[in-house]
C-alpha cells in the first residue's frame, strides 16, 4: 500500500428501500455515455426510476436527491456541479441530464460524470484479483493497489476523480477532496469507502 490508496476513494450507492435506481432512457443509452465524449449543444441525457412500473403498482416512491448512479455513472445536482465544474479533470465531462419522475415530470439541473477514458494505473501484480490473466482487458478486482508512478505523473487536479482501465466493473475512484464537497452538500445517498480499506463486498 502506499499514500495513493489512503487518499482516494469507491463510491457506491446506499442500498435502502427509498434507494433510487436510474435508468437511461434509450435515446440517452444509445449515445454511449458510458465511454464516448459527448457533444455540448445536443440535447441532455435523460434517466428514469428503473423500476417506475413495479413502484407505480405497488404504490412506492423513491426519493430523489442531490446524487445518485445509473449503474457506475454519478448523476448529480446543480449545487455539487458549481463545485466541481472548476477543475481540470483529465477523461471528465459534466454533461447536463435531467431525471423524469414516476409522474412524467421533467426534474433538470441534473449533471452526469462522463468518463470517456481511463487511467491505466492499477498494480495487477499487487491488487487482488480473481483469475488474473495478462492477456486479459477486463479483469475483476477484490482490492486495489495503484501505480504510484503512474498517479504521481498526473497532476492532482487532474486526477481528483477517474475510472481505472483494464477492470470489469466501472468503480468510481475519487480524492478525499471530491469527497469533502459531497459532504460539504450533506448527500446521503452515496458511500464513500477508503481504497486502502475497501475489498469487493464491503460495498453490500
Amino acid at each position: 500500500m502506499n499514500d495513493f490508496e489512503n487518499e482516494y476513494y469507491l463510491v457506491f450507492k446506499k442500498f435502502d428501500p427509498q434507494t433510487l435506481y436510474l435508468t437511461a432512457l434509450q435515446k440517452s443509452a444509445d449515445r454511449r455515455y458510458t465511454y464516448k465524449k459527448l457533444r455540448f449543444g445536443d440535447e441532455p441525457l435523460f434517466f428514469e426510476n428503473g423500476y417506475k412500473e413495479q413502484d407505480k403498482a405497488r404504490g412506492v416512491t423513491r426519493f430523489y436527491s442531490k446524487a445518485h448512479i445509473n449503474i457506475s455513472t454519478l448523476v448529480v445536482r446543480d449545487e455539487i456541479y458549481e463545485d466541481i465544474k472548476g477543475f481540470n479533470i483529465r477523461y471528465l465531462q459534466l454533461y447536463p441530464s435531467v431525471i423524469i419522475d414516476d409522474d412524467e415530470n421533467y426534474h433538470e439541473g441534473y449533471w452526469t460524470f462522463n468518463y470517456y477514458d481511463r487511467i491505466d494505473c492499477v498494480d495487477f501484480d499487487l491488487s487482488t484479483v480473481e483469475d488474473y490473466d495478462p492477456d486479459d482487458d477486463r479483469h475483476d478486482v477484490e482490492k486495489f493497489v495503484f501505480k504510484p508512478d503512474v498517479l504521481a505523473a498526473i497532476p492532482e487536479e487532474e486526477r481528483l476523480m477517474f475510472k481505472p482501465e483494464k477492470i470489469n466493473k466501472g468503480y468510481n475512484i475519487v480524492h478525499k477532496k471530491i469527497v469533502d464537497i459531497f459532504n460539504k452538500h450533506n448527500v446521503d445517498t452515496l458511500r464513500f469507502i477508503k481504497v486502502a480499506d475497501w475489498e469487493y463486498g464491503k460495498q453490500f
